[in-house]
């Protein structure tokens, strides 16, 4: 587990020093809050009057990222993880209260991005390059080492597939 730690460690260090650069932070903390939540606020839109099965997919997204939500939140209860900027010496660009482990963040973006790649193939690559930049920005303002990004990405990407397989044989 000592290696894990250490490579967990190392990445993280390298994306945080990013942030020593104020432009990166504010750029990280940009694409972290405000294209996040318009990046749920988008899909949402785009399912309700923009796609051609509206209730199926709402249905995906809520379902998907609900769910993800509370799956994050179980993981973060019971593995209680400390954010790195407790448990390193270094002082993060954001800091945020709650534990590390798995990114809430992540797991959102990605269940988003994949529901919606699921469902409209071209603008789920776009929303999967953003789920990207997101894990990214979670790592340079501190608040997240590269496991629990990696965590949220999987939980997110098999969330929304799950949901994605449930509707479909609901159909």
């Amino acid at each position: 587990m000592n290696s894990i730690t250490s490579i967990n460690n190392v990445v993280f260090l390298f994306f945080q020093n990013f942030a020593n650069s104020g432009l990166v932070g504010d750029i990280a903390y940009f694409f972290s809050y405000y294209i996040f939540y318009t990046l749920i606020f988008v899909g949402f839109v785009w399912a309700i009057f923009f796609s051609k099965e509206k209730m199926f997919n709402f249905a995906v997204l809520f379902s998907s990222l609900l769910s993800v939500t509370i799956i994050v939140n179980i993981l973060k209860t019971f593995f209680e993880i400390p954010r790195p900027f407790l448990s390193l010496p270094i002082i993060p660009f954001l800091y945020e209260s709650g534990f590390s482990f798995p990114s809430g963040h992540s797991a959102i973006a990605f269940a988003l991005a994949f529901s919606l790649y699921f469902l409209h193939k071209k603008l789920g690559v776009t929303f999967i390059i953003f789920a990207i930049i997101i894990a990214i920005s979670r790592m340079i303002l501190g608040v997240h080492y590269p496991f629990d990004v990696l965590v949220g990405m999987i939980v997110g990407m098999m969330t929304s597939y799950f949901f994605v397989k449930l509707f479909n044989k609901t159909k």
